[in-house]
């Protein structure tokens, strides 16, 4: 039973950005209460930081490799994270529960701007910039809205709205003694924070093979050669912590390994989920391991495959043809080119692939360990629909 609450919370930690007592008080409490148990994983296994506050509980993850899925999804373009920083950086200066208007951001922010003395509100671009970052903030409560409508600012530059600073605005920056001008490039920042955490190299692998355990779809050998091997060499071990303090089990194969969950526990973003698209993708890896099984395909030594455009969509329309009596007509409507812009953006997120170019996609061994295809019982059931 303790085990049980210790992966509850570790797993509502892990899901949320927050657990905020006064919308989920029980979680809240049992947080606190199990906190011994849960530092200890977060702390030791993914060098990870709990923080515990009067209103808030909140497990700060910092990602050992950054991918673009890892973005913001209501982001656009690149000033929207030029303007949530910015925002960010003037949240940073008020006090919880305090006040302000949007015509008083907007005059602040021209001081902070870094490229130019002024941001030019009469552009609708800038508005747009400004007004998804701020709903982002709302969404995230980092700020309330009292009064107004944010995206009444897309439209009309003289719209005013009230907002109120929350607790959680100060829990977003990470501090740092050092002045970030000092360094040259990212990767050079990184290392100097791993040299300040004065840990030893096997610690720092340690923490980032959990890191990219729990916190990615899968360890690719190819690109994590270090870490994957640690995997292999202390896998009865990694999978015991896993099993004590989460609902994932460890799958390792020649050039994969990932955490799983076969049982749909703990309200958990998994593949495959209820949309089209995964069912999709699944039937899709039919076509793909098929090609495999007659050779027509033949993977690297990491288990990788490229595929141009032209031959996904291809195996997409002989997918189409395969399985489209289960689809819905909207699928079915869609065209090729369409609906392979669809598939492939959800593959990326979940590192099934990588778009090498405009032309060549590079699929992952994790490609090939899932595929989808429709029981004895759902095609009796379309038939009978026929």
């Amino acid at each position: 039973m303790e085990n049980e609450r210790i992966r509850e919370c570790i797993n509502a930690l892990m899901e949320n950005k927050w657990i905020i007592k006064g919308k989920d008080p029980q979680l809240y409490r049992m947080i606190r209460e199990e906190q011994k148990a849960i530092r200890k994983f977060c702390n030791e296994k993914l060098g990870a930081n709990l923080y515990i506050h009067g209103q808030f509980v909140m497990l700060e993850k910092i990602p050992d490799h950054y991918a673009s899925w890892m973005g913001i999804d209501t982001f656009r373009e690149q000033d929207d994270y030029t303007m949530y920083s910015l925002i960010l950086v003037y949240l940073e200066e008020k006090m919880s529960s305090e006040q302000f208007l949007l015509t008083d951001i907007c005059e602040e922010l021209g001081y902070i701007w870094t490229d130019q003395e002024t941001v030019d509100w009469s552009t609708f671009k800038t508005r747009m910039n400004f007004v998804r970052a701020m709903s982002y903030c709302i969404e995230q409560q980092l700020i309330h809205q009292v009064d107004g409508d944010t995206t009444n600012f897309k439209y009309h530059q003289e719209a005013d709205v009230l907002y109120e600073v929350t607790q959680m605005s100060r829990y977003v920056l990470r501090s740092y003694p050092e002045d970030y001008q000092q360094f040259t490039s990212f990767i050079e920042f990184e290392q100097y924070h791993e040299q300040a955490l004065n840990l030893e190299d096997t610690e720092i692998r340690r923490q980032k093979v959990y890191r990219n355990l729990l916190y990615a779809p899968a360890v690719l050998r190819r690109q994590y050669g270090e870490e994957f091997a640690y995997i292999r060499n202390y896998r009865n071990s990694i999978q015991d912590d896993l099993e004590k303090y989460t609902y994932f089990q460890l799958e390792v194969y020649k050039n994969l390994a990932s955490a799983t969950n076969r049982e749909d526990r703990g309200k958990l973003t998994l593949f495959p989920d209820n949309k089209n698209s995964s069912s999709l993708i699944l039937q899709w890896f039919v076509l793909l391991w098929e090609e495999i099984e007659k050779e027509n395909l033949l993977p690297n030594e990491y288990g990788e495959i490229q595929l141009s455009r032209m031959h996904c969509e291809t195996l997409l329309e002989q997918t189409k043809e395969r399985f489209q009596l289960g689809w819905s007509k909207t699928l079915i409507e869609k065209t090729i080119s369409g609906l392979w812009s669809i598939l492939l953006s959800e593959m990326v997120i979940w590192d099934f692939c990588s778009i090498e170019d405009e032309v060549m996609i590079r699929f992952y061994p994790s490609s090939g360990r899932l595929i989808g295809e429709y029981t004895q019982e759902t095609k009796d059931k379309i038939k009978e629909s026929l």
